[in-house]
């Protein structure tokens, strides 16, 4: 009696049909990802800093997902402008800075990254403004504050942008500072015409891009031809047998 081959069916080899034999469907191929990381910066409010990406290798694999993130890292300084002639008790300083990561010249991409780093907790004394100056300028230094953005992640109808055949091909992606903002409390009874603030920062941090590609497994193939050459094998040694005993009959 002929023995029975098992025939497996394996998705994303053969298309959307075909059945092989003694092959595995582990053995269709993986999930991988790479990350190229930029680093930006020092730089004041009101900047804008194009970087610049290698696209995904199409040679690689089959690009199923992309994704930007980064950090950004911020020194901040507030700076309290007193006209009074009596120092000013300051509570619950900040200063803030947007970050935005978007498409840069040539490159289109719906999907933007929008964050704000801030620096709080700022208190002190603001000097008294003494004769003959008009004012007196007090600083508080914040402390170094970093932020991890959450990252954007692009669809797929995007993914022509973002893969080319060698990967030579650059794409460009800007970080945009905004206009810093800053804040504070000076107590009850203080005349907001008596004061003023304002606010220094330096920004700098990263941009990763990062590819998540599907690599078919390359023996995915031999083992299908090897399956098939089992199976013709054995399919010859059953009719061989079977001559065999019709002959001797």
């Amino acid at each position: 009696m002929a023995r029975k081959n098992r025939l497996i069916w394996i998705p994303g080899i053969l298309g959307t049909s075909g059945w092989v034999g003694l092959v595995s469907p582990a053995h269709a191929g993986y999930y991988t990802a790479y990350s190229i990381d930029k680093p930006w910066g020092p730089a004041i409010q009101n900047a804008v800093i194009p970087l610049s990406f290698q696209t995904f290798d199409t040679s690689l694999g089959v690009l199923t997902g992309v994704s930007i993130g980064g950090n950004t890292s911020m020194t901040a300084e507030l700076a309290i402008l007193n006209f009074n002639a009596y120092p000013l008790n300051i509570t619950n300083g900040f200063v803030s800075e947007p970050v935005q990561v978007t498409n840069g010249n040539g490159t289109n991409f719906a999907e933007t990254v929008n964050q704000t780093v801030t620096a709080g907790n700022l208190s002190g004394i603001a000097s008294a403004a003494v004769s003959p100056a008009p004012v007196s300028v007090t600083d508080f230094p914040g402390n170094t504050t970093n932020v991890a953005f959450s990252p954007a992640v692009i669809g797929s109808a995007e993914f022509a942008t973002f893969e080319s055949p060698g990967g030579n091909t650059v794409i460009t992606i800007n970080v945009n500072t905004g206009s810093a903002s800053e804040g504070c409390n000076v107590g009850n009874g203080v005349s907001a015409h008596t004061w003023s603030s304002g606010a220094e920062v330096t920004v700098l941090g990263d941009v990763a891009v990062t590819y998540t590609y599907f690599v078919p497994e390359p023996g995915s193939l031999g083992l299908i031809i090897l399956g098939g050459s089992i199976t013709m094998s054995r399919r010859r040694r059953s009719k061989r047998y079977q001559k065999k005993l019709l002959t001797s009959l």
